[in-house]
């Protein structure tokens, strides 16, 4: 390799060091200490926080010479062990651009792995966290950002009421219980939590699953009752409706115990990325999300029939009542839980939760609006409704 001039570090001209080891070739490149992370890519300025990591280049590279790095890379990077004693900025620029791999060990750094294989394997695992993580967050804002904008439906429709039934119950569950849940969520994927192990990372991910599908059972259980009341309370409708809730939850459930046990066995702590993570995907989950949106799609095409089963005018008014009657809700919870399927199944195991937080705040967005709905037209007794269920019994409005 050959001697880099003199450099400029730290404020002081600092004599370049030959690093006589030779580092083979491959394609890219990951330096990480315990606050950042660095990889070069195409060497234009990326920065993202990452819990306690930021992801940056290694510096910017120019015709022949390397950008005035910033004092905070240069404290960082000063020494690095392993490959040579000393390196200055311009060899560890090099070595860079010959992929050598280099991680902490501190007080120092150390090139640690050549492996193409290793080196993909370490990005594909940090980005699949740092997705993960910023769709969680992204879940959150959303759920919290539509509890202002429906705050005061919500006051007036639900806790301003007399007497509570099971619909105003069904409610503060499904808005409360998940904002409580994912805010956990981003508590402890955000590196807050503290201390990890690996009993705390099991604990995490059976306690996240199971609240998860609790919500999203509660959820599709009030969309069929739903359902169900557009269709007149039709013996036939109620047939259908409750066999294919039964037969999918039935093999939702069993699938999701058999997911949980797998990931309790493959669940561990890593002290890299200081998280948790899993090491092998759960192949059931595939299950899971296979019969949510079955069911989803039973319900589409059951309020798709009640469109044009009733009276009328023009074609035009099978869609109106197709979006009045809540089947677009049917038809977010099946893209969403689509988008979950289809991620389960492409992804590595690094992403298998990459969309679940997100579509957990979607569904649960979704349903609470649904409520509101209802409760509304409950109260204000809309003309184009005849029929309102309160969850406990049904009433009759009058059309006029």
């Amino acid at each position: 390799m050959q001697q880099p001039d003199i450099r400029m570090i730290a404020g002081r001209p600092t004599p370049a060091r030959t690093c006589t080891r030779e580092v083979p070739h491959i394609t890219s490149v990951i330096v990480k200490t315990r606050n950042l992370t660095l990889y070069p890519g195409s060497f234009n300025a990326v920065v993202r926080l990452w819990s306690d990591h930021f992801i940056v280049p290694i510096m910017r590279m120019g015709r022949g010479h390397i950008d005035r790095p910033s004092p905070r890379f240069i404290s960082a990077f000063h020494l690095v062990s392993g490959a040579c004693p000393q390196l200055s900025l311009r060899v560890l620029a090099q070595l860079c651009t010959r992929g050598a791999v280099i991680l902490p060990s501190m007080p120092h750094f150390q090139v640690i792995s050549t492996d193409p294989g290793s080196l993909s394997n370490t990005l594909s695992t940090a980005n699949g966290l740092i997705a993960t993580k910023y769709l969680a967050a992204s879940g959150l804002v959303c759920i919290l950002y539509d509890s202002f904008l429906t705050l005061d439906r919500e006051w007036n429709l639900i806790w301003k009421r007399k007497t509570w039934d099971v619909t105003s119950c069904t409610y503060v569950f499904i808005k409360y219980g998940n904002i409580a849940s994912m805010l956990y969520c981003s508590y402890v994927l955000a590196g807050l939590r503290g201390p990890l192990d690996n009993q705390v990372c099991k604990n995490f991910f059976i306690a996240t699953a199971s609240t998860a599908l609790i919500s999203l059972a509660a959820a599709n259980g009030f969309l069929m009752l739903r359902l169900f009341t557009l269709w007149d309370q039709r013996k036939s409708a109620k047939i259908i409706l409750f066999v294919a809730f039964g037969a999918t939850y039935t093999v939702a459930v069993v699938m999701s115990v058999l997911t949980l046990r797998i990931i309790f066995a493959a669940t561990y702590y890593n002290t890299d990325f200081q998280t948790c993570l899993i090491n092998r995907k759960p192949v059931p989950i595939y299950g899971v999300w296979i019969a949510m949106t079955v069911f989803d799609v039973v319900a589409i095409i059951l309020a798709l029939s009640n469109g044009f089963h009733q009276p009328y005018r023009q074609h035009v008014e099978v869609l109106s009542r197709f979006r009045r009657d809540g089947s677009m809700y049917f038809l977010a919870a099946f893209v969403l839980r689509l988008i979950n399927l289809i991620c389960a199944v492409v992804l590595k195991e690094e992403f298998l939760l990459i969309t679940l937080f997100f579509v957990w705040a979607m569904i649960a967005i979704t349903t609470c609006r649904l409520i509101l709905q209802v409760e509304e037209i409950r109260v204000h007794s809309r003309p184009a409704l005849y029929y309102a269920y309160e969850m406990d019994q049904w009433t009759r409005h009058d059309s006029r």
